[in-house]
């Protein structure tokens, strides 16, 4: 699984750098993470962001392991990915004013404790988007998010990461995206 992974990234690393052209500034990233459990979290802004995740942890921490929204299951291509490489999708039901959030909140929690068993099978690094959604200033806006390009971080996800996973964690490692100029997109 970890050969087809970085295989994988290798192929979304000629899209990111060489065909977009997308220039990366990276400082502070250790240059090897030993072979244990990670949590990354980051903030996000664009699908790019995964791409740029991928290309920073690849071969130098455990495979990354992402956590997505159930409604990523439709989209073509990228639903049956994270379905083959067995990424727990989420309804998300935590989310305050939902019909039935009690009981449905621990369906999603018992997804989580279902993949992170599998998940700690072998070392892995799982990535948590702390804003929970991308970023866009309308929601920053509704929000009224103190910060220029981020929206508030919900802690609720990463608490019930590290409740699930106890000391089997190797540590938690923070990184933050920043895109110059325009706001990034798929488009070339």
């Amino acid at each position: 699984m970890a050969t087809l992974c970085t295989l994988a990234v290798w192929c979304d690393d000629l899209l990111l750098l060489h065909i977009m052209g997308i220039e990366l500034d990276v400082t502070g990233l250790k240059k090897q993470y030993p072979e244990k459990f990670y949590i990354v979290t980051a903030n996000h802004q664009s699908w790019n962001d995964i791409l740029i995740l991928q290309h920073l942890f690849n071969r130098r921490a455990p495979v990354l392991k992402f956590l997505v929204k159930r409604e990523v299951i439709y989209l073509p291509l990228v639903g049956l990915i994270c379905w083959a490489y067995g990424y727990p999708f989420l309804r998300r039901y935590a989310v305050k004013g939902r019909k039935g959030e009690g009981e449905q909140r621990h369906r999603d929690l018992a997804v989580l404790e279902k993949a992170f068993d599998r998940f700690m099978r072998y070392p892995g690094t799982v990535i948590n988007f702390v804003e929970g959604t991308r970023f866009t200033p309308a929601k920053a806006r509704r929000q009224k998010s103190p910060y220029k390009y981020l929206l508030k971080p919900k802690a609720g996800g990463l608490t019930t990461m590290l409740g699930l996973l106890g000391d089997r964690v190797g540590g938690v490692i923070d990184v933050t995206i920043v895109y110059d100029g325009e706001d990034p997109t798929f488009c070339l």
